[in-house]
């Protein structure tokens, strides 16, 4: 039985990736197959998973922590500043193994220095034959081993308690047998880091079910319900069988075949507290929510999964593993009598054809292996904005956008020798497509990718050069042959003309145009330093609080001046919060890119009415939080170092700002009629002409 409380992190530079694959983890994978202890590594993040929590959340969750050291991982900003801190601060109860790989300057960090290296005298690995660093390898397992051999589980000694009104007898027998918790972790919450799809968003639909039906145990059938409506693979082998995943959720939500052994929720002035009662609990997924069938059934597909010999299975309990599984169970066979389900036969059918056709993963995600870094980023880009803006499945404009956003050299450079502007032409994708009220957490499902996505990652595997490394170049090309023809046709309305196929064609004749590096300048926004110092000294209305965190982002100069500007107008109109407006004002006046330029043209002059009562500025609004947010995880897409104006724009308009309703209509009409490209916009482009 695998103990999940047994994990041990590695923290590395992607740019090592190679050696780790090849020299570490064959060893790890003995320590997982021998000593049932488990590793974790970023390659095992799911599609679509939000990356930082969840890495944070593997910390939490480990005990024995690996570091791959080198001068890339020196390098790292974001390993130095984020990730080795949040593990220095577990203290002395875990195990800390700094492995030295290259000669690099490590004793120059501090928090390093004051670490055990191994190889010991921190010889590095490098300089050992092979032979000798095999032995080394082995060596650090033992360490390992030796470890877990005297580690007491911090909560070893917690007692469990039951919910007061338990089922049966049986649950108690559950609780108490150690064995059964391998997926609850010690205070009795599904360990959801253990499930390789979205199981939150899964069991708070089986939750739905439940409460409608009146019943305080989550059942079998309860969890099939919330396949039906969040599970991506159940949904993708549902549509292949010809029938609407939702049609089924929610016949399923008035068929009552559960046996109902527990108090009803009554419907009383209580009835409201009963519902938060339970809502909390299925947001933690607590031990005493699910009933037994539902706990066996879990128990035995993880049980099936984590000691699985499979070398090419990793240990995450994927969806494919839930419903074959389920099939064990006599729920499906009578869901599939009441024709809610495919039989056994077809089942199997849709799963070889999947695992043969591979579109799509065991999660029910698109496969994205072949795809390059350049690649992945258009599509994470695409995929984090139609989150953002709360769009569904991920439209075709949206993917236009990334491909600007991304800013590949080549491609804005065909787009500029067509007299088109690109930073202009992407913040009108995003103006134009309409926002949600909220935005909406999805994964790159078959469904989320249907309408554009899927047939552009399909037929760029025909035209790609290299099938196994496809960058975003290729998949530019493949967008321009599988946009709908109202797409393409709607693009050729604006002036100039975007017309995709005769993109497509420069693109392929100017495959050797020299691209000048984008530049990275860092310039952390600091409020105290000595160019702002004398605004904050003449002005004490700023709260410290707004100091701290501004200082969280990192701006480019010109950025800075928008933020100070933006701080300024809102003290201006006497607001104790900076808010969107305020910043877009700033953008519109200060900005010094095309976008802003655009802007100051459409938009006519504000008036600015001074308050003249005193107001102590006090935070940032919570939509521009989540602005900066939205600028900051798109810098981070983008493997840069500061945020600047253009990405301040696209966060702005994907993030949740807006422009008046009076205005937008004329802001639209304005940009479809000149989205032109100037080289005064761009002074340091070198642009070839035909």
């Amino acid at each position: 039985m695998i103990d999940p409380k047994k994990q041990i992190f590695i923290s590395y530079s992607k740019k090592d990736r190679n050696w780790l694959e090849k020299h570490l983890l064959p060893q790890l994978q003995v320590l997982k197959k021998y000593n049932k202890i488990l590793y974790w590594y970023d390659k095992q993040l799911q599609t679509g998973q939000e990356w930082r929590p969840q890495i944070q959340k593997e910390i939490d969750s480990s005990q024995v922590f690996i570091f791959i050291v080198t001068t890339n991982f020196l390098n790292s900003t974001f390993i130095i500043d984020k990730e080795l801190p949040a593990i220095l601060e577990k203290g002395k109860k875990v195990q800390l193994l700094p492995l030295l790989i290259d000669p690099c300057l490590w004793d120059q960090n501090q928090s390093l220095r004051d670490l055990q290296f191994y190889p010991d005298n921190a010889k590095p690995l490098s300089k050992f034959d092979d032979q000798e660093k095999e032995e080394q390898l082995i060596g650090l397992m033992n360490k390992i081993i030796s470890f877990y051999n005297n580690y007491i589980p911090e909560n070893n000694e917690q007692k469990l308690t039951v919910n007061d009104e338990p089922e049966s007898d049986t649950n108690i027998e559950l609780i108490s047998n150690e064995q059964h918790m391998v997926i609850f972790d010690p205070k009795k919450r599904l360990e959801q880091s253990l499930f390789g799809f979205e199981i939150d968003q899964v069991l708070f639909r089986s939750g739905k079910r439940m409460i409608f039906q009146n019943r305080r145990k989550l059942t079998v059938t309860d969890f099939v319900a919330g396949l039906f409506r969040k599970g991506a693979l159940t949904r993708f082998m549902i549509k292949e069988w010809k029938q609407s995943p939702d049609k089924i959720y929610y016949k399923l939500m008035n068929l009552k075949i559960d046996n109902n052994n527990t108090k009803p929720v009554q419907r009383n002035k209580n009835r409201n507290l009963l519902i938060e009662e339970l809502f909390e609990k299925i947001l933690f997924a607590e031990y005493d929510l699910f009933d037994n069938n539902t706990l066996e059934f879990l128990f035995e597909t993880a049980n099936d999964v984590l000691n699985s010999e499979d070398e090419n299975k990793d240990h995450s309990i994927s969806e494919q593993d839930i419903i074959i599984h389920l099939y064990k169970t006599d729920i499906c066979k009578d869901l599939s009598k009441y024709g809610l389900m495919p039989s056994l036969s077809q089942m199997k059918k849709i799963i070889s054809q999947r695992e043969r056709v591979q579109r799509i993963d065991e999660n029910g995600f698109m496969y994205l292996d072949m795809l390059s870094d350049s690649g992945k980023k258009i599509i994470d880009i695409a995929h984090y904005i139609s989150q953002q803006k709360g769009v569904f499945p991920i439209p075709h404009r949206l993917v236009f956008a990334a491909f600007q956003i991304a800013e590949n050299k080549k491609i804005s450079n065909i787009f500029k020798q067509e007299n088109i502007c690109p930073e202009l032409l992407s913040v009108l994708m995003l103006i134009i497509t309409k926002s949600e009220k909220r935005s909406r957490r999805f994964g790159l499902s078959f469904e989320a990718c249907e309408y554009i996505l899927e047939k552009m990652l399909s037929d760029v595997m025909r035209i790609a050069e290299d099938p196994l490394n496809v960058n975003d170049i290729d998949l530019f090309c493949s967008f321009c042959d599988s946009a709908v023809p109202s797409f393409k046709n709607f693009l050729k309305e604006f002036q100039p003309s975007v017309d995709l196929s005769k993109l497509k064609r420069k693109l392929f004749y100017y495959q050797d145009i020299k691209c000048d590096q984008l530049s990275t300048e860092t310039n952390k926004l600091d409020l105290n330093d000595q160019a702002s110092s004398n605004y904050c000294s003449q002005d004490q209305n700023i709260n410290q609080k707004i100091i701290k965190r501004l200082e969280r982002y990192c701006f480019a100069p010109d950025v800075i001046e928008i933020i100070e500007q933006s701080i300024q107008t809102s003290i201006k109109f006497g607001s104790t919060e900076i808010k969107p407006e305020y910043l877009f004002r700033a953008m519109r006046e200060f900005g010094k890119g095309p976008i802003s330029k655009f802007f100051q043209k459409a938009i006519p002059p504000y008036v600015i009415v001074i308050n003249k009562e005193d107001s102590e500025l006090t935070d940032l609004s919570k939509k521009l939080k989540k602005i900066l947010n939205g600028a900051d995880k798109l810098s981070q897409i983008k493997e840069k170092k500061v945020i600047d104006e253009f990405e301040l724009y696209v966060a702005y308009f994907a993030c949740g700002g807006d422009i008046d309703n009076k205005l937008k209509k004329k802001v639209i009409n304005s940009l479809m009629k000149s989205i032109c490209y100037t080289e005064t916009q761009d002074d340091e482009s070198n642009i070839e002409s035909e």
